[in-house]
């Protein structure tokens, strides 16, 4: 009996893994700046539209597997926090603008084509507030009822692999010309962007509605 329980717990150890290596291979499959740049997703008809991204389709509420990936043209540029792009939950939407504005910060460094102003204590001012966030959304993670558990696996998925790109895009501010750092910065905000109006907006969803079940 202990024999198959361990059988069981093992098969259903592979099956999560394989469906992160699964999304992992996925997303990379499609890099703007190499092998490992994380792929954007958005909800369809979501109120923002960055340049060019991509569309995973789910069945609402984010559970089962997720569905076909496939190109989506929005209405090109970079685009500022606005007030719409809040998703209904404080603590996740102060922490999404506080990340836009480090972005715009640096950006608007890199737009004067001032490259030495940037300095490494602003890269890892914005890489450790990006990794704090997504600590406090993987606490989110582990307490959403009514999300996969392969859901929730992409999902840290695409948090590793942004975290990856971000620490080595932004990194590159020594010797790199202010044009191409500023693409790097508008892919970044393209990709987190486009993160939020997807997997973010059915984390806060399946949140609230579980936290207003649990007031009842």
């Amino acid at each position: 009996m202990k024999t198959m329980i361990t059988c069981i717990i093992g098969v259903r150890i592979l099956r999560r893994v394989g469906a992160a290596i699964h999304g992992l291979r996925r997303e990379m499959a499609a890099t703007p700046f190499g092998l490992g740049w994380p792929l954007p997703m958005a909800a369809a008809g979501s109120p923002f539209q960055p340049g060019h991204y991509w569309v995973m389709a789910s069945d609402g509420a984010g559970g089962g597997r997720p569905g076909p990936i496939k190109a989506a043209a929005g209405s090109g540029g970079r685009t500022a926090w606005k007030e719409s792009m809040n998703l209904g939950l404080p603590e996740v939407d102060q922490k999404h603008q506080r990340i836009f504005e480090l972005f715009e910060e640096l950006r608007g460094i890199a737009a004067e084509g001032k490259m030495g102003k940037i300095t490494q204590e602003m890269v890892q001012n914005i890489v450790k507030t990006v990794e704090a966030h997504f600590n406090e959304e993987a606490a989110l993670l582990k307490k959403a009822e009514g999300l996969s558990e392969n859901w929730k696996d992409m999902h840290l998925s695409n948090h590793l692999l942004f975290l990856s790109n971000l620490r080595i895009h932004l990194g590159m501010f020594t010797g790199t010309q202010s044009n191409d750092y500023l693409q790097r910065i508008d892919k970044l905000i393209q990709w987190f962007s486009g993160h939020i109006f997807g997997m973010d907006k059915q984390l806060v969803e399946i949140t609230i509605k579980n936290r207003a079940l649990l007031r009842k």
